[in-house]
């Protein structure tokens, strides 16, 4: 386990200031009780800690696609991708710390340190491609475009606003891009995998992602309290029961339209 801290530097430049996003201005809802702003605080930790996690996972999107001399644009759609999570990061770092929390936040080395596997680089492209591109972030998509729909207005809402305006494109690009590697649109860049393996490889990810803790247990005991509810939902955090069927939801409609659309 690692220790990380998300605070800013004091370069106050005007050129420097201009080239980074601000950071939205953000104040606790007055009459926020304790046990409320532990949750809430917590969840946005967690998103902060998953936006991070998923800088590191483009970074090594970026890295593979380097290597295996893939099409500019895709390089540079990569380096664009992990920026708009290195930003998402700092946006929900800004409202755990708003909300109350104090030190800085745990990972596991691996989390950051995206190993390569001993297999060849192509196939651990694709493998990426079709888990995070065509599986995962279609379903963080989704839940977000509902978490929005479920919250009042606030700043809290405006920031995942904002990152919907990113996530749309990681959502969507990954099929396009799956199909054409499969069907050898040019430029050749990538040889193929066969669909037998692909389709292996995605009853593997979508099984895993069926086993995951969606809700934490306290965070849904709560909703259950209307005070609390409505405390929960002004900082950002959507119902815990609704959520948790959506997650669902996205796996049993919505990844296998995205893997349909990669023509598997």
């Amino acid at each position: 386990m690692i220790a990380l801290q998300f605070d800013l530097s004091a370069l106050d430049l005007p050129i420097v200031l201009k080239a980074r996003a601000p950071v939205p201005e953000l104040t606790a809802p007055d009459g926020l009780r304790d046990d409320v702003r532990a949750i809430v605080s917590r969840a946005w930790e967690d998103r902060t800690r998953s936006e991070y996690v998923g800088t590191m996972i483009v970074r090594r999107f970026h890295g593979l696609l380097v290597d295996l001399n893939a099409p500019m644009d895709l390089q540079e759609l990569a380096l664009a991708m992990q920026l708009q999570e290195q930003q998402h990061a700092i946006f929900c770092w800004e409202a755990a710390r708003v909300l109350g929390s104090k030190g800085d936040l745990g990972f596991e080395l691996r989390e950051l340190q995206q190993a390569r596997s001993p297999g060849p680089l192509d196939r651990q492209l694709v493998d990426m491609i079709l888990a995070t591109y065509c599986i995962g972030e279609v379903v963080a998509l989704r839940l977000l475009q509902h978490s929005i729909k479920q919250l009042p207005d606030s700043p809290y809402r405006d920031i995942l606003r904002r990152i919907l305006k990113d996530e749309v494109l990681h959502g969507r690009f990954g099929p396009v891009l799956l199909r054409q590697i499969r069907e050898g649109t040019a430029p050749k860049w990538i040889k193929p995998p066969d669909d037998a393996w692909l389709a292996t490889q995605a009853r593997s990810h979508i099984a895993a992602m069926r086993t995951r803790d969606v809700v934490e247990p306290d965070e849904a005991a709560l909703f259950s309290d209307p005070e609390a509810a409505e405390q929960l939902k002004a900082c950002g955090i959507p119902p815990s029961d609704r959520f948790k069927e959506v997650y669902f939801d996205a796996l049993d409609k919505d990844v296998p339209e995205a893997l349909a659309a990669a023509g598997l």
